[in-house]
């Protein structure tokens, strides 16, 4: 999306949204395949991480359920290998992060987003997390982070150390630089379907213990 000059990040967000549903309608038939082509890059991301066969400790990845207008990371469990699989539950102002034990343990829950059932699924410290992987309205072109605004995701990178890993379609790119706050952080990486965008990922992160 073009730059502009003293824009609000409210502003923003109702821009980048209608670029993404307007580029959406347009070719619905092909989010699969775009979805499809994301996972691609972001298996690739995660082998570089993938912990050795040594590894005592389950080596977890931080996802997401993806809401319609998301793009849709499920793929890279299937393409991926020597991870397991944290998901995010809305508790009060945060997210707790779950391991579910089987696909069928989610239900819908905050923002009619999916989310681990507790108690059957098991609790997962972010720390434990070699990679976080987060969805968003908007990335621009420091690999800033715009969200929906809940501010949710912004309070679990804080002090995050992990690789921090960005999903979103070309449309939501955004040229410029959004307004920076001081609890902004931005990602490592930001994949779409065309490019992987790289700010800092030197491939030698150590993973989450």
């Amino acid at each position: 999306m073009e730059a502009r000059t003293s824009i609000s990040k409210q502003d923003l967000r109702a821009q980048l949204k209608g670029a993404r549903r307007q580029w959406l309608a347009s070719a619905s038939a092909q989010k699969d395949q775009w979805d499809f082509e994301i996972c691609k890059r972001l298996a690739q991301v995660l082998e570089r991480l993938r912990p050795g066969d040594a590894a005592s400790e389950p080596a977890f990845v931080a996802l997401y359920r993806a809401q319609a207008w998301e793009v849709n990371p499920q793929s890279v469990v299937s393409m991926t290998e020597g991870w397991s699989w944290a998901y995010p539950r809305v508790e009060g102002q945060e997210l707790g992060f779950y391991s579910p034990n089987s696909e069928a343990g989610f239900a819908k829950g905050a923002f009619g987003i999916e989310e681990p059932v507790v108690p059957q699924a098991k609790p997962v410290s972010l720390d434990r997390c070699a990679a976080l992987v987060a969805p968003a309205v908007g990335f621009d072109s420091r690999g800033q982070r715009l969200g929906s605004g809940q501010g949710f995701y912004d309070r679990s990178l804080q002090g995050y150390s992990g690789l921090k890993i960005g999903l979103a379609y070309s449309v939501q790119i955004y040229a410029g630089e959004f307004p920076s706050e001081e609890h902004d952080v931005p990602m490592d990486v930001v994949i779409t379907e065309e490019a992987i965008l790289n700010n800092g990922f030197d491939g030698q992160i150590k993973t989450a213990q």
